[in-house]
């Protein structure tokens, strides 16, 4: 039987204390000398295989092409309605996720070997829940892993009722990530990975990131792309986010 080693051990206390603090601050942004207070080192990235700032353990699709025309033109109709019972930046950000989640799932039944399992967020065992209802509420669409020893990697779509900025990273996305990394370290199956990374979509208002997340035994890396705009990004951004989102895990993990 494996048993956890010590330096593992440690890492998830570590985690563990980290989630603890930002489950109880009453701020719901932090700004980037916030973050460094815990420990958390901000980079940036970028959703390109051919920059040095692309994801670490995660590697994109091939042959991703570009959304149908008529998919971005039934984004732009839904954004462009100023019905004022859907003007919450949650209630955008459900618009947007479920036009793109539609454009990854055409490209996704066309696959063989596809190696992520995914489900209704309540059937992963995370740390602790993914949602939040109190305001600002957030939450997750959808979160994705693999089953049995080799990967201990995961990812996200998620939403948070919120407007976000550039500089700060939102409570919401902390918790979700943390509890995700979290509940995979927990797994019999992967005491010999020291390393949990996570990929995540992340959705607010008319706008949307993705961020990589690790932790390196000091330091919570978190690595984000600049926002990409609904509607005047969709073609772009729905490839750039599907192919990454899509693909299969890399790196050593051990």
């Amino acid at each position: 039987m494996s048993v956890e080693r010590p330096q593992r051990r440690a890492r998830r206390q570590a985690l563990k204390e980290l989630e603890a603090s930002i489950e109880a601050l009453k701020v719901h942004d932090l700004s980037i000398p916030q973050l460094e207070q815990l420990d958390i080192w901000v980079q940036e990235m970028a959703l390109n295989a051919s920059s040095r700032d692309k994801p670490y353990f995660f590697l994109p699709r091939s042959n991703f092409s570009l959304p149908p025309v008529e998919c971005v033109q039934n984004l732009t109709e839904c954004l462009g309605d100023e019905d004022t019972s859907l003007k919450r930046p949650v209630d955008r950000a459900y618009q947007v996720q479920a036009n793109w989640s539609s454009y990854c799932r055409s490209y996704i039944s066309r696959l063989e070997g596809w190696p992520w399992w995914s489900g209704d967020p309540a059937d992963h065992r995370t740390y602790k829940h993914v949602y939040q209802y109190d305001q600002p509420e957030f939450g997750a669409f959808n979160l994705m892993d693999i089953r049995g020893s080799s990967f201990p990697h995961s990812k996200a779509a998620i939403y948070n009722n919120m407007e976000g900025v550039h500089h700060k990273l939102l409570r919401g996305e902390l918790l979700i990530l943390l509890r995700m990394m979290l509940g995979r370290l927990k797994k019999r199956p992967l005491l010999e990975h020291m390393i949990a990374p996570v990929f995540m979509v992340s959705f607010m208002g008319k706008r949307a990131r993705a961020i990589e997340a690790y932790y390196d035994g000091q330091h919570l890396i978190l690595r984000r792309t600049a926002f990409y705009n609904f509607p005047e990004q969709t073609s772009p951004a729905f490839k750039e986010l599907g192919e990454w989102y899509c693909g299969n895990p890399t790196g050593n993990t051990h």
